[in-house]
């Protein structure tokens, strides 16, 4: 095999991985799901967070499919220049910062936690998740600020903890990583749809898992 064979197989196989993993494209084939989920709680309202790197495509994604037609609410959160374009009313968009949380991130959350003000059971809140939404989604716990948690998370960068650790310690200095987003949203009814971008797929450190059950605990974080 010559060397222009071998580059148009490499290229091949790169789009190939690309495609496998393209937002949009894994959104959509989940859009019966949505459906499916509102329809079997006699939906009534339908909200969206999307939160992460991938926030705006996996929105788009499902802002333009039947689900579409039924969003109330939505809020989006996702990093700075990760916005190609618009998205329907009443979908609102907002930039912050990654990898290190900022006061934009702060304000956009707690946008996020006001839409969600007196939920019931016929709501249907529709998580969009990928990875970045550590930092976007970002909500101290009560007694800490902003700042602590930026050095908080410089250090633990700078010393090398993998994704892990370092979830494990941002879980518990949040009001909103852990589980907390979908205590928050109770009683409505939570549907997450998750892009990975761990290894194994674990949902409780994807973005500090803020629809799923925390397995680690304040001793983990300390460690």
């Amino acid at each position: 095999m010559d060397n222009l064979s071998n580059r148009k197989t490499a290229v091949a196989i790169f789009r190939a991985a690309l495609a496998s993993v393209d937002p949009c494209r894994l959104v959509q084939k989940h859009i019966p799901d949505v459906l499916d989920a509102y329809r079997r709680g006699n939906g009534q309202r339908l909200m969206l967070a999307a939160f992460g790197k991938a926030a705006f495509a996996m929105t788009r994604a499902l802002a333009e499919s039947p689900a579409g037609e039924l969003i109330t609410r939505g809020t989006v959160i996702t990093k700075y220049g990760h916005v190609p374009g618009t998205l329907p009313d009443p979908i609102a968009v907002y930039e912050a910062g990654h990898p290190l949380p900022d006061a934009a991130g702060v304000a956009a959350t707690g946008r996020l936690m006001a839409m969600l003000e007196n939920p019931d059971p016929q709501t249907l809140l529709v998580c969009l998740i990928s990875g970045g939404g550590s930092a976007l989604l970002v909500a101290p716990a009560d007694g800490l600020t902003l700042a602590e948690k930026q050095a908080t998370t410089q250090c633990l960068l700078a010393a090398g903890a993998d994704i892990g650790e370092l979830n494990a310690v941002r879980k518990h200095i949040s009001g909103i990583k852990g589980g907390q987003l979908a205590a928050l949203a109770r009683p409505a009814r939570v549907l997450s749809l998750i892009l990975s971008d761990v290894i194994g797929d674990p949902l409780h450190v994807i973005a500090s898992g803020p629809t799923a059950p925390d397995n680690t605990t304040y001793a983990d974080a300390l460690a």
